[in-house]
């Protein structure tokens, strides 16, 4: 039978004659069977049914105990115990219903909980347990029996022949079996060779006189793991010296005995160093006895190790010394600080200058518990210059040259011995810092021979590859690592050691079910003579990092399209106006096509300096308040709407400026427009009642003027000023009418260039002689919805308007210039109004005169607003224009400035049969 269950072989042997059935599931819902024990059939059950999944043992629950079951399984699973014991029914195929007890546990390796226990019949235990209590001779023992149940350590008992008679719940525990299945078994045929003869043998030695002893043995468990165990075995004999029965007392010591070994070999490597230093070397407790001294030490003070080690230095020397010595480890234990010092000693009654240094040794929570120190006796150099000294001055004036010469190698000597000193120094503190640095890099490092055999490795790496502290030293990777990591890894050394250069290259290994990336870098190492000799790699895992950056990239690229598709300019600058970033916005509103082109530069010089005023005391405000500012600006003759927001380093200052910037000239001129269009409706609205009330008035006093005119026999001046004063209200209401609600005469399409040549013509005669009337028309016809008064009375009145500015000039007279001319349709136009797509003709009518202010121009389409002299405008003029172009859906702008007169720009809807090339009807 082809097992599952992770034991060994001998375990399938065993389990035959044990009375308990060892089955293995694949999950806690117990539906597959993974291992049943060939002993199956004591339970009603068909082991090979049970594995090849034609009987379910899930099925064979009694269906009253299998819901409980299930529960308690989850329950145990749920609340972390490790083992699980069950009683419950099963009910076999022929219909027999068997009590068992499930005696499992949890084995929740690769992510899934499965279990592996024992069924017991209950019926044949209480057999058993009846047989055994009419056997017990009294309840004391068994009390005893319990008592010894609880030990932590394992004991049992077994007669001369090996028969076990009792072994304790920690003895089942620490082999993994129960002790039904022990109970009554031989010991010695469960236990392999050669363990069976060593016991045997131990057993032997044991007599009457000597009936215990003591051993320690490696002791193999069913599981596969082999552990240490200290053993207390006791022989009971009758009168004659026979051997009745054996008692074993077992204690787990495995932990015990690695410690000690692994405590022996680091004593044995801190001593073979320190007695192979020549240098005198020392460790003393807080108490200044000596735990460590090498033999240098001993025999600078000509004694044995045996007569100092343990003892404080006023126990072997002289007080003095003794002082000293004690007074420079207080000084290192209360600063804890190394000390250096040098100070006089007298082993054997002669004077030495000892020079010694001394470190604090503190234990894992910074407390001192020794100090570590090195002396060195310097007292020939200062020997030597002191005798040095002494010739230079005796020999000053006769030998100055030999004295140059002994002054030379007196430093020179003091130069080695102080570079030999601090090269020493500096060796051993380079070497515990590297092996610091090294296991406290986040990189990988390790150092690799010509053979591919690891010299050094740090914790790091050993913990990606799962490997033990220093086990990988002195092995290739072939030995540690998988098999194709190895075989790249010693193909790369072998490429580096060939070539002698450096090599860097990214890597991938899987580790845990994760691709981890790194960045390698391995360099050969040269002997003296330029040969490799060696491979170091450093390795970085950069998983992490290229994550990073593609997140980095991607939100970077979508930011940035996010910020060009805007439609608004967008800058960040430093504290001094200096361009960092640009979007594509305010690029095309500053005429560059390229970031490059502008980023670096000051973003001041790229305006006007009315522009770069303004702004760069918008920047001071920012940077002064550490707050927001908003401002509407003007950037290339439109309006913006510009924020300053101020952005902050971890210092709390101001590390850049964003300056949003919205182009609102178009919002700006709407509402504008809106605000003209609301007024004029209104004053319409007013002027529209008043002129008809006053159009009523008029018409009385011109009838009644005219039947008093006709009745008089003689003309009255009076009567004909009161008549012409009537007709001139007339036209007025008329003009109010007009600009109130239109005029109501059809419009039909209508050549506007013949009617405005029409009407030009007439005006030359009426215009004054210092003001001379231009005009370019077109020949080609261009047709608009009109009438032919609406074209006559915009013109008379733009033509009078401008005249009447222009004359009386002192100059030789002005100009007043009118062209008409076709407008093609552009669909990129982004003016402000109200203009209706397609082909329009484009009447504009200037004159050189002196122009208007900014405030009149605001305000020159306004009903009755006039600049004339009372008595010589109505104000009417350029608000009947206005509501004329209005009624031809078309659209007037006017442009002015002082001394650089006026210019109407009217643009009027051509027909669909409003455009023809020359020479078309």
């Amino acid at each position: 039978m082809t097992h599952a269950f992770p034991s060994h072989d001998r375990l399938a042997g065993i389990m035959a004659h044990s009375p308990a059935v060892a089955v293995a599931w694949a999950d806690i819902r117990r539906e597959r069977v993974l291992f049943v024990s060939d002993n199956a059939g004591r339970l009603g059950l068909d082991a090979e049914a049970l594995l090849s999944g034609s009987l379910s043992l899930i099925e064979r629950i009694h269906p009253e105990d299998a819901p409980r079951v299930r529960a308690r399984t989850e329950q145990a699973l749920a609340e972390g115990r490790p083992e699980l014991r069950l009683e419950y029914r099963l009910v076999s195929p022929d219909g027999r219903i068997v009590r068992v007890e499930e005696l499992s546990r949890f084995d929740c390796g690769n992510g899934c909980a499965r279990l592996e226990g024992l069924l017991l019949d209950l019926g044949l235990r209480e057999a058993r347990d009846d047989e055994a209590r009419h056997s017990q001779p009294a309840r004391a023992e068994i009390s005893q029996l319990d008592v010894v149940d609880d030990l932590s350590e394992f004991v049992g008992r077994f007669r001369a022949d090996g028969t076990i008679t009792f072994v304790n719940e920690a003895h089942c525990r620490f082999f993994g079996v129960l002790r039904e299945f022990l109970l009554g078994k031989n010991l010695f045929a469960l236990m392999p060779e050669p363990h069976r003869s060593e016991l045997i043998q131990h057993l032997g030695s044991l007599t009457p006189r000597q009936p215990v002893a003591r051993s320690r043995r490696f002791i193999p468990l069913p599981n596969g793991e082999e552990r240490w165990v200290e053993w207390v075995e006791r022989a009971f004999f009758d009168s004659e010296g026979r051997v009745l029965e054996y008692q074993s007392v077992g204690r787990d010591v495995t932990a015990e005995v690695t410690s000690r070994r692994e405590l022996h070999e680091a004593n044995a490597l801190l001593t073979a160093i320190v007695e192979s230093v020549p240098t005198p070397v020392y460790i003393r407790d807080t108490e200044h006895r000596y735990r460590i001294m090498n033999p240098a030490y001993a025999r600078f003070w000509g004694l044995e190790l045996s007569d100092c080690l343990g003892k404080t230095p006023h126990e072997f020397l002289p007080h003095e010394a003794a002082d000293i010595i004690v007074a420079g480890d207080q000084a290192v234990l209360s600063t804890l600080r190394p000390q250096e010092a040098e100070e006089p000693f007298y082993p054997n009654g002669e004077k030495r200058i000892l020079w010694s240094r001394e470190v604090p040794l503190c234990d894992k929570d910074g407390k001192p518990w020794g100090i570590c120190g090195v002396v060195m006796d310097i007292t020939e150099r200062q020997r030597m210059e002191s005798e040095l000294e002494d010739a230079r001055q005796g020999l000053e004036v006769r030998v100055a040259e030999r004295t140059r010469q002994l002054r030379e190698a007196n430093r020179r000597l003091s130069r080695e011995i102080a570079e030999r000193l601090a090269a020493e120094r500096e060796q051993r503190l380079r070497q515990e810092q590297l092996r610091i640095i090294l296991d406290n890099l986040p990189s990988h490092v390790y150092v690799r021979d010509a053979q591919g055999r690891y010299l050094l490795m740090n914790r790091q790496y050993e913990r990606f590859w799962g490997l033990d502290s220093g086990s990988a030293l002195g092995r290739t990777p072939y030995d540690v690592l998988p098999a194709k990591v190895a075989e790249k890894i010693l193909a790369d050394d072998e490429l580096i050691l060939s070539e002698g250069r450096p090599l860097t290259l990214d890597e991938a290994f899987q580790r845990a079910g994760r691709l981890h990336t790194f960045l390698t870098c391995e360099v050969p190492l040269l002997d003296s003579q330029g040969r490799a000799y060696a491979v170091c790699g450093v390795c970085t895992d950069v998983s992490e990092r290229k994550r990073m950056e593609a997140a980095l990239g991607e939100s970077e690229r979508t930011l940035r399209g996010l910020i060009d598709a805007i439609g608004q300019s967008l800058v960040l600058l430093d504290p001094t106006g200096r361009l960092l970033a640009i979007n594509k916005t305010c690029l095309g509103r500053m005429g560059y096509s390229e970031a490059e082109e502008v980023l670096g530069t000051c973003h001041f010089d790229h305006m006007t300096s009315e522009e770069a005023a303004q702004r760069r005391a918008m920047l001071e405000r920012v940077l002064s308040s550490r707050r927001p500012c908003h401002e509407r600006m003007h950037f290339r003759s439109a309006l913006h709407k510009t924020s300053f927001y101020p952005f902050f380093d971890e210092a709390g200052q101001v590390s850049s400026v964003a300056i949003y910037s919205e182009d609102i000239t178009h919002e700006v001129n709407l509402e504008r427009q809106l605000r003209r269009a609301q007024r004029l409706e209104a004053v319409g609205t007013l002027a529209s009642g008043i002129a008809h009330e006053f159009n009523n008035m008029l018409t009385l006093i011109m009838g009644f003027g005219e039947m008093a005119l006709e009745t008089s026999h003689e003309k009255s001046d009076c009567l004909l000023q009161v008549l012409r004063t009537a007709e001139r209200g007339r036209d007025i209401v008329r003009q109010m009418l007009t600009f109130s609600r239109g005029d109501d005469q059809p419009r039909i399409p209508l050549d506007i260039g013949s009617t405005a040549r029409e009407c030009l013509d007439l005006l030359r005669a009426t215009l004054p002689r210092d003001v001379r009337l231009e005009s370019s028309l077109p020949e080609r016809p261009l047709y608009v919805l009109a009438n032919a008064t609406q074209i006559h009375q915009l013109l008379i009145n733009l033509v009078s308007n401008a005249a009447d500015a222009m004359h009386g000039q002192d100059s030789a007279g002005g100009i007043i210039r009118v062209e008409l001319a076709h407008c093609p349709e552009d669909k990129s136009r982004t003016d402000p109004t109200r203009l209706l797509p397609g082909e329009h003709a484009r009447l504009n009518v200037s004159d050189t005169g002196p122009g208007m202010a900014a405030d009149v121009l605001e305000r020159i389409f306004d009903p009755f607003f006039t600049t004339k002299e009372p008595g010589k405008g109505t104000g009417l003029g350029l608000a009947v224009v206005h509501g004329i172009v209005q009624a031809m859906d078309g659209v007037i702008m006017a442009a002015s400035k002082p001394g650089q007169g006026a210019c109407f720009d009217i643009l009027l809807p051509l027909t669909t049969a409003g455009f023809s090339e020359p020479g078309q009807p």
